[in-house]
């Protein structure tokens, strides 16, 4: 009998795998050729000013240092610093420098495994509404899957509050950013910054 239920289940499975596979890897396939026409296009790369990049990575590791006095928080926000810097002139981050912020939030972490679902799951909860949102309107996402990465893991450093406040001051700024400059994409990563200094900031104030 176990044999029966087990081929109703492979016959089931086979069948959703026929109707939506093909979907998804079609899916997953324009946005991988999106990001490499892009990246084929962009003849030129935005010029940054060497002393803005400089205090960029320098203020804001130091500034951290100074409210919080971690040093893996230093380094975090170090990294994040340069990747934002890397984000204004090449519209694209390497997933490596992803990998070093997430290594280095989760060692940090002090907290048990569920405490660490619960400020993931608040940091990345409206992001993925607005995301969803996007797919079915425009078959495309809002935020880049890296930059959901970086404030799911960034959120490790705060309070379930400010966890929540994290990316709704980003999506804020980033909203507002576009509606000034009068463009589609914005380099996110430097508004994931921001917001991150300003949830830190308003964290270490009220406890």
């Amino acid at each position: 009998m176990i044999y029966l239920y087990i081929l109703l289940a492979s016959a089931i499975i086979t069948m959703i795998l026929k109707m939506y596979l093909p979907k998804a890897i079609n899916f997953v396939e324009n946005e991988i050729l999106n990001t490499a026409n892009e990246i084929k296009n962009r003849s030129e790369r935005l010029s940054f000013p060497v002393f803005v990049s400089f205090l960029t990575i320098l203020v804001t590791p130091a500034y951290c240092q100074y409210i919080s006095n971690n040093k893996i928080l230093t380094f975090t926000v170090f990294v994040t610093a340069t990747s934002a810097i890397i984000d204004i002139v090449r519209k694209w981050v390497p997933d490596i420098i992803i990998h070093i912020i997430a290594v280095s939030s989760c060692l940090s972490f002090y907290g048990n495994f569920q405490s660490a679902m619960i400020l993931m799951a608040l940091s990345i909860t409206l992001i993925s509404a607005i995301n969803c949102i996007a797919v079915i309107k425009n078959k495309s996402v809002l935020v880049a899957s890296g930059d959901v990465y970086l404030i799911a893991f960034l959120s490790l450093w705060l309070s379930p509050t400010t966890a929540f406040l994290f990316p709704t001051l980003a999506l804020i700024f980033g909203f507002s950013l576009t509606s000034i400059f009068k463009i589609n994409h914005i380099p996110f990563v430097p508004v994931i910054l921001l917001s991150f200094i300003i949830s830190l900031t308003l964290g270490n104030y009220l406890t």
